[in-house]
């Protein structure tokens, strides 16, 4: 499973180049896109699912420019 999605620039002429989008989990862990996440224990009442995402080059030779993603999580409760 991959680790890293490209990341769209819009094909504008100041577009970055060779970018990728890493989304991390609460304990800064990798999160493997297309794969079931660990099990994350609730209490009762209101919680706060803490996930960030950051910028990546697989190829090491990322150019500055305009980038940007969408990232869609389903959440299953049982």
């Amino acid at each position: 499973m991959p680790t890293a999605w490209p990341v769209g620039a819009n094909g504008g002429a100041n577009s970055a180049q060779h970018v990728a989008i890493r989304l991390y989990d609460e304990q800064g862990k990798v999160v493997k896109l297309g794969e079931p996440a660990a099990a994350i224990p609730l209490r009762a009442g209101a919680n706060t699912l803490n996930f960030s995402a950051k910028y990546y080059s697989p190829q090491g030779n990322a150019t500055a420019g305009d980038a940007s993603a969408v990232a869609t999580y389903t959440v299953t409760y049982s």
